[in-house]
């Protein structure tokens, strides 16, 4: 099934469709889910998988950041999250926060989100994350909170 440009079409868009489904199985099992924040617009662009994740549907979808935040992030942690997260973005650093989140089923569940400053196209600045339930790590350490998350 190949010639002499390698893999046939067919072949290449099966191969193509079997890694998208592998990928989509990996974030289900590690328990993780993409975002994208256009920090222009204030808008996050939410994976299916991470929606999946925050039991908020099967498709991903879009907010308004400070809706996401509101909606999402746990009220005791909220304000420390958005302070270093804005911290992070403004001066181009990468982040690493931990935190609760309230899922879509009223779950709470605690995450571990690492993401990092890109540029797009016309130069202005991205955020690509990557967002872990670590909801079972996190209770087998005693003794742990907010604290320990934030201070990592």
């Amino acid at each position: 099934m190949t010639d002499a440009l390698g893999p046939k079409p067919a072949v290449r868009q099966g191969a193509a469709q079997l890694s998208r489904e592998l990928l989509q199985r990996a974030h289900q099992v590690a328990g993780i889910g993409v975002y994208t924040i256009d920090l222009q617009r204030q808008v996050i662009h939410i994976s299916a998988e991470m929606a999946h994740l925050y039991r908020a549907g099967a498709e991903g979808f879009e907010l308004p950041l400070a809706e996401y935040r509101q909606r999402f992030y746990h009220p005791d942690d909220r304000a420390a999250a958005v302070a270093k997260a804005e911290a992070a973005y403004q001066s181009g650093a990468d982040l690493l926060l931990g935190a609760r989140v309230v899922r879509g089923d009223g779950e709470i569940m605690w995450v571990r989100t690492s993401s990092a400053v890109e540029q797009n196209e016309q130069g202005e600045s991205v955020i690509v994350g990557v967002v872990r339930d670590i909801t079972d790590i996190h209770y087998d350490v005693a003794g742990t909170g907010p604290a320990f998350l934030f201070n990592a």
